[in-house]
């Protein structure tokens, strides 16, 4: 666990800071939509309430896609360093019985 905030480097780096990004532009993103959909006027075959209510949905909905997609990510990234610590762990062990068994 103390290497999970030190990958600036490295492939989960990267997916960490997407992961931030999505998370970010997502959760703005559904806010502007709600925003921008609240004052409407009526557009064609559409009522005011009918547009708010498709923004409503369309923001909200890309909010929890942001905070599922960026969960998803961190899992991912949770995954990857747990298998690297695992390896190094192995690594060792396997290295401690070759030299012992030399001896």
């Amino acid at each position: 666990m103390e290497n999970y905030f030190n990958i600036k480097d490295s492939a989960e780096g990267t997916l960490y800071a997407t992961a931030n990004l999505v998370l970010i532009v997502g959760l703005l993103l559904g806010i502007i939509v709600i925003i921008a959909t609240s004052d409407c006027y009526t557009h064609g075959d559409f009522t005011t309430d009918e547009i708010r209510n498709i923004g409503l949905v369309i923001g909200i909905s890309t909010m929890i896609g942001s905070i599922i997609t960026y969960a998803f990510l961190h899992v991912v990234v949770n995954i990857s360093n747990n298998l690297k610590n695992i390896n190094k762990i192995l690594s060792e062990k396997e290295e401690r019985t070759k030299s012992q068994s030399t001896h």
